[in-house]
């Protein structure tokens, strides 16, 4: 078992004035839907000027909610940079030599780790967790191989439950199809 701060290095977004113009995306809390997917239609832009260059994302790192809802966390890919994060999300960048990026992002939404952070969110309407209190967070880290492993069933775990989706909605549409059908004949 190790604490989170052992294997990522741990720090708030910055609070920002964000415009609907600029030079790098400011992810927010509205940029990230419930199931933790990115939401490029709801970014708010910085301006160069106003962003220290250790204020920028990179690819890998997880932007986790520390403050309001509590949102699946969000691995910044390439394609999402430039970008800083707003106030509202702890920034975890892995240690890419004791964990991966997926995998840190599948253990924080695990039911152990979600009463964890259940736990020591404060506030009643809006919560909030304490960066000292999330750092000393344990959880326990296979192997880099075990970890690879787990995040490609995951993948797999997510594209059969997408393709399940897909395939119900096609059954209630063809079913919806007979049954107009049906009822559009003429059986006299």
């Amino acid at each position: 078992m190790k604490k989170i701060h052992q294997i990522a290095n741990i720090s708030f977004g910055k609070n920002l004035d964000a415009s609907t113009v600029g030079d790098i995306a400011f992810i927010q809390s509205g940029s990230i839907n419930e199931t933790g997917e990115y939401d490029s239609r709801n970014i708010q832009y910085l301006n160069v000027e106003y962003v220290s260059k250790d204020d920028y994302l990179l690819p890998g790192d997880i932007l986790f909610t520390a403050k309001g809802s509590i949102k699946s966390p969000y691995i910044i890919k390439e394609a999402d940079l430039p970008a800083v994060a707003s106030s509202v999300f702890f920034v975890i960048r892995p240690d890419l030599e004791q964990v991966y990026p997926e995998f840190l992002s599948w253990i924080l939404t695990s039911p152990k780790l979600i009463h964890q952070i259940n736990n020591i969110a404060e506030g009643s309407t809006i919560t909030s967790i304490s960066i000292r209190e999330f750092r000393s967070i344990t959880i326990e880290v296979p192997p880099l191989s075990i970890q690879k492993k787990i995040t490609e069933l995951n993948v797999l775990h997510k594209r059969y439950a997408e393709l399940t989706l897909e395939l119900q909605k096609k059954l209630e549409i063809m079913n919806m199809a007979a049954a107009n059908k049906v009822i559009n004949i003429n059986y006299e």
